[in-house]
């Protein structure tokens, strides 16, 4: 097997040259932020259809995950996931305490 090699002539542009600068966040604003994005994540979870039977769970779920995304260098990028993590939570729990609340009818009609 034969390998030729052919020398490709490079040519580079000029270096593109840019300044980042940091966005540095007061506590207040921060904290306006993260409340906005709670109350828009609430919002969201509202639109869902089991939303009024559990309503104060999701509440609780997103009060926590804020405070938990609030002891993270990044709350902002870590709060939707910890909400969805935390709502899922909620709802499977929900879904247990219908099963056993049916499973317990079950029985109780059978005792009767």
């Amino acid at each position: 097997m034969k390998t030729i090699t052919k020398r490709l002539p490079t040519r580079f542009a000029r270096p593109t040259r840019f300044t980042v600068t940091p966005v540095v966040l007061t506590r207040a604003e921060r904290d306006a932020r993260l409340a906005a994005l709670k109350e828009r994540l609430a919002q969201q979870y509202a639109a869902a259809p089991e939303h009024a039977a559990l309503r104060s769970g999701i509440e609780r779920a997103l009060n926590d995950a804020a405070s938990l995304a609030w002891a993270t260098p990044f709350p902002l990028l870590v709060l939707p996931t910890l909400a969805d993590e935390k709502v899922s939570a909620i709802r499977r729990q929900a879904g247990r305490q219908a099963e056993i609340f049916r499973r317990s009818a079950a029985f109780l009609a059978q005792a009767a």
